[in-house]
């Protein structure tokens, strides 16, 4: 049985600036159709997308965040960037409140520190992202410094068009009794197949990228048209309501 109001997330993967950009186009265009006000998109940023597998320095990642700045700042979204990156201290960490977006999602994988979360300092919402085969047990450390949990639904983290794995589903399920008020999110494989039965598990909010858009695994990038990804959307709005 639903027993809450879901929340669709386009997630978007991209391999550079000006995807990011085109894509932040045609969502407004969808939006604008949609007449929904402010929605939530969640940005992707992850090694071989923005960040160059050859270039994972300090100063490159950090001109990233500052190239993406004025690009965010022309859309009337709520941003959720999902960073996927390792970090080497809490410098390295914090930069990111310099993008000043709604929500920033790190993964529990990436060598994180719980204190960096307490020192974050800022009114940017946070989440703690785990995979698969991540015990939600490793993560209680961070819960009284988060208000997202998101649950991967895949476990090669940082790739579009993956196979959802559905063990996550009574994962979210055990999760969800112990926790009833936590907001909790799927990100990773998530698809009109999947998506009513993580809504009836316990689930707030589905993040969805290849699924609205199509194939975005670096390989096929070619999102679809403007009208493709509102009727994507509308039918993942229909199974919240």
């Amino acid at each position: 049985m639903k027993q809450r109001q879901i929340e669709i997330i386009p997630a978007i993967l991209p391999k550079n600036l000006k995807e990011l950009e085109d894509k932040l186009n045609s969502l407004k265009e969808v939006y604008a159709k949609l007449g929904t006000d402010k929605p939530t998109v969640q940005v992707d940023i992850t090694y071989g997308g923005l960040i160059s597998l050859s270039e994972k320095s300090f100063a490159f990642i950090h001109e990233i965040i500052i190239q993406m700045k004025p690009i965010l700042s022309k859309f009337n979204f709520n941003f959720e960037i999902d960073v996927i990156v390792d970090f080497e201290d809490e410098e390295d960490f914090k930069i990111w409140r310099e993008l000043d977006v709604g929500r920033i999602i790190f993964h529990h994988e990436s060598k994180l520190s719980n204190k960096w979360l307490k020192d974050f300092n800022s009114n940017i919402e946070l989440g703690i992202s785990l995979k698969p085969k991540t015990s939600t047990e490793d993560i209680f450390q961070y819960l009284e410094n988060i208000d997202v949990i998101q649950f991967m639904g895949i476990d090669n983290v940082g790739y579009q068009g993956q196979t959802f794995n559905p063990d996550v589903i009574n994962k979210i399920e055990e999760y969800r009794k112990e926790n009833p008020d936590m907001i909790i999110s799927v990100d990773g494989g998530v698809n009109l197949e999947n998506a009513q039965k993580l809504i009836d598990a316990g689930t707030n909010r589905l993040v969805i990228g290849s699924a609205i858009f199509g194939k975005n695994n670096f390989a096929c990038q070619q999102a679809g048209s403007v009208q493709e990804i509102l009727e994507k959307i509308k039918e993942f709005e229909n199974l919240s309501n």
